[in-house]
């Protein structure tokens, strides 16, 4: 059955310390731990110091009564089924100081047994088992140490206690080793604080080991991952917000230029004409057709409207062409506004040429805000590079002499 400590001032070993004995009374009683009387120490009022190498964890607690004094006690609480306290003896100290002892033991509040002793000898006795109980039920139990002063003045050097615990196995194997059985009168105990310490120690070698480096290198990894996954799906979401905006990317570069217009022109007489032609020097003929078209029927020499009214979907795709034809549609808005104001013709003749004249004009509005839009367009495809600017005018003219 495993035997623990409980020592005079670091307490019980089994629960680390967190019981203790109770000494009272508190005050001006106990000697300061580790001396023999109050304001000394055991190298300045005894012939022979008590040596605290040989001292159960180098320390203990003394007192000296006498019979005027108040009731002195040593209490512990502990489980177990056996107990034992062990004090240090005196030696004889001298005929002015006193090392007579006289001390009662009570269990569970009832006097199980006393230790009477006068002192002899020059050395101290140390590890002495000054009472022993055993056979106790395994539960808690009070037990009281207590110096006498009925007979006359006693004087108490106590140590620690030991008991039997059934029931929990031991702490370790380092902290049972020293609760074997104490040396007899003389032999030097080996303080027990130091395997206490050995368990704590073992503990913080073991949280020193812990893995700090994977733990870092896991956080890092952690990070990075998370950073591309958050790339990727930024450019995925940049890319997809692009396509909508611009879904012609795609599509063939050429279809930028077959943007389809409303048509609002109501004079579609005939097919349009080719608007103008490049002889074989380079210069560019008139892009008016001379042979002049009646709306109502035959045709004129002098109107050539029919050859300038077409529907947007006919019209040239560059802005070249489409700015030549606005140019030549006002070029003839102009003749014929003219001719008007020259001198009187027939109603029905007039009332052609001003008919012509809002279809021309309307014609021209519609011309510059198709340009406005081509513009636009193109700036924003070269802007994007998803388009390229339409072919110029020249090689729109040379596809229809084509």
């Amino acid at each position: 059955m495993p035997t623990y400590i409980f020592d005079d001032y670091y307490g019980d070993e089994r629960l680390k310390g967190d019981t203790v004995p109770t000494y009272l009374p508190a005050v001006n009683q106990w000697d300061p731990v580790g001396g023999t009387c109050a304001g000394c120490t055991s190298s300045t009022n005894l012939p022979t110091p008590i040596d605290p190498l040989k001292a159960q964890n180098a320390t203990w607690h003394s007192v000296t009564v006498s019979p005027d004094e108040p009731t002195t006690t040593i209490t512990m609480n502990f489980t177990g089924t056996a107990v034992t306290a062990y004090c240090i003896l005196p030696p004889d100290l001298g005929p002015y100081i006193t090392s007579y002892m006289n001390v009662s033991f009570i269990l569970d509040g009832k006097t199980v047994g006393t230790f009477e002793r006068s002192a002899s000898g020059t050395d101290w006795t140390y590890n002495y088992p000054v009472h022993s109980e055993s056979n106790l039920e395994n539960k808690q139990h009070t037990f009281v140490v207590q110096p006498r002063a009925d007979v006359d003045t006693s004087y108490l050097v106590f140590d620690y206690f030991t008991y039997e615990f059934d029931g929990d196995p031991p702490l370790s194997s380092s902290s049972s080793a020293p609760t074997s059985t104490p040396a007899s009168s003389g032999s030097a105990a080996a303080p027990a604080q130091t395997s206490n310490n050995a368990s704590p120690q073992h503990s913080s070698s073991q949280a020193s080991s812990t893995p700090v480096g994977a733990i870092a290198g896991g956080v890092i990894g952690g990070v990075i991952f998370l950073i591309a996954v958050l790339l990727a799906l930024w450019f995925f979401l940049r890319r997809r917000a692009r396509q909508r905006r611009w879904p012609e990317a795609d599509a063939p570069k050429e279809a930028i230029d077959e943007v389809p217009y409303p048509q609002t022109t109501p004079f579609l007489a005939m097919a349009p004409q080719t608007l103008g032609r490049t002889d074989h020097t380079g210069s560019r003929q008139s892009l008016v057709d001379n042979s002049e078209f009646n709306p109502y029927g035959g045709t004129s020499t002098s109107d050539q409207s029919s050859t300038l009214l077409s529907s947007s979907a006919n019209w040239p795709r560059s802005a070249e062409g489409k700015r030549a034809l606005a140019d030549a549609s006002m070029q003839r808005v102009a003749e014929m506004e003219a001719r008007v104001a020259q001198g009187p013709a027939a109603d029905a003749e007039s009332g052609a040429l001003r008919r012509e004249i809002d279809a021309l004009q309307a014609q021209v509005g519609q011309l510059h805000a198709a340009l406005e839009q081509q513009a636009a367009e193109i700036r924003e495809g070269a802007l994007y590079g998803l388009a390229e600017a339409p072919p110029s005018y020249e090689e729109e003219e040379t596809r229809n002499l084509r």
